[in-house]
């Protein structure tokens, strides 16, 4: 099996106004490579949550997730 990590952090983006925090994902290899990131920034953890979720559904269900804040 393999196993990956699939992190959700808070951002500052720059030159957006009055946004002060955006939240990005990554999905991570054991090895440290990025397999995939979320490519846009969401305005709630749970519509990045959500974002990340449509994605792992696509993915090998051979392959162990666990979900990490950073």
């Amino acid at each position: 099996m393999h196993k990956a990590r699939l992190y959700v952090f808070k951002a500052t983006p720059v030159g957006a106004g009055p946004v002060t925090h955006i939240w990005r994902w990554q999905l991570v290899a054991r090895n440290g490579r990025i397999y995939a990131d979320s490519g846009e920034a969401y305005t709630t953890k749970r519509k990045c949550l959500h974002g990340a979720r449509l994605m792992l559904s696509c993915t090998d269900q051979n392959t162990k997730i666990v979900i990490e804040d950073i």
